[in-house]
């Protein structure tokens, strides 16, 4: 199982995936996962929308939560969205920024090769010409 977890922690309490599990959540929720990026990281100086971000992160560390309980066998509860906030604000806005791009180019690594899908995408292209 693809498991590259980000964590939100120097401690590795707080993990997330943005998995497609996430990714559909998001979707499903926001129409798309770029217009669910945009609301969370506007261009402008907007303030990002905090319920589009908080339910975007609660969906991928419950997610991450989930693939930790089944793959160790414990049973640590699923955060909440108020809980989430509180995470949040613990952490600062500006790491969680930084922790979100890293989390989806983890998501989006080989394990095996450390590179991304688009670059090996790019690859296979290339092999084709």
């Amino acid at each position: 199982m693809k498991d590259n977890f980000t964590y939100l922690d120097e401690n590795k309490e707080l993990p997330m995936i943005f998995n497609l599990n996430t990714m559909e959540a998001i979707q499903n929720k926001f129409g798309s996962f770029e217009a669910w990026a945009n609301k969370i990281m506007p261009e402008d100086d907007i303030e990002p929308d905090i319920a589009a971000l908080k339910f975007g992160l609660t969906e991928a560390m419950n997610e991450a939560i989930d693939m930790l309980n089944e793959e160790k066998g414990t049973d640590v509860k699923p955060k909440t969205v108020k809980q989430m906030g509180r995470i949040l604000t613990n952490i600062g806005m500006e790491k969680i920024g930084e922790k979100i791009a890293e989390a989806v180019t983890d998501a989006n690594t080989d394990e095996n090769t450390g590179a991304t899908s688009q670059t090996q995408e790019m690859s296979e292209e290339e092999k084709k010409d």
